[in-house]
């Protein structure tokens, strides 16, 4: 029986690893063969990316051109991260899993682009991935993810509000253009109202 592959998306403190943790208990909980993952991933390209963002690795200081750098390698993670025969998502998808990740390609067209000459980069380095069966967007105001993200942990260099404000923005534009089958998920609600209207869709789906 073929799994499924399901993406958590949203600026940062919108609470995507939270739901994509509590689906999977849930999943667990109901014989159900079940695994969270994240981008970037956990592979050698996504392990970059990560010291990065924490500046372990220097890179241009110039905001723009390492964001396009990072662009092109999360391109590359996200391939590795699909189809790599160790622990690619598709092989774990047709081994019966349902794969839940924090992000996938909305995440680069959100993340990636400074002007609309950006988009069109960034989305040819993505349109040949494949859709995941559902995506979440989690809807979170700007001030509310900030607060989260204070009493958690060390923002990175993209939890500015200034940042955040453009990528807020761009997730909007590009779900306007998303291909794939979606749902905006109010994120102010309490963590267990949100994961019971996100089991709700996908048993509408037929997914669960």
């Amino acid at each position: 029986m073929s799994g499924k592959f399901i993406v958590f998306e949203g600026i940062d403190g919108s609470g995507t690893s939270t739901q994509a943790q509590l689906l999977q208990d849930y999943l667990i909980s109901n014989s159900r063969k079940a695994l969270s993952t994240a981008e970037p991933s956990p592979g050698p390209i996504g392990n970059m990316i990560r010291e990065i963002h924490t500046k372990r690795i220097a890179v241009t200081d110039d905001r723009n051109s390492r964001e396009k750098l990072l662009s092109y390698l999360f391109a590359a993670d996200r391939c590795d991260h699909l189809y790599n025969s160790i622990n690619g998502i598709i092989k774990q998808v047709e081994a019966g899993y349902y794969v839940l990740s924090t992000r996938y390609y909305l995440s680069s067209l959100a993340y990636h682009v400074f002007n609309t000459d950006d988009f069109e980069y960034v989305y040819q380095l993505n349109k040949d991935f494949p859709l995941p069966d559902y995506t979440f967007y989690l809807d979170c105001p700007i001030d509310r993810a900030l607060r989260r993200i204070s009493v958690s942990r060390v923002p990175d260099i993209n939890e500015e509000q200034s940042n955040l404000r453009r990528v807020y923005e761009n997730y909007h534009i590009a779900l306007a253009r998303y291909p794939g089958a979606f749902s905006v998920i109010d994120a102010l609600q309490n963590p267990a109202d949100v994961h019971a209207r996100i089991k709700s869709i996908l048993s509408e789906k037929g997914i669960l």
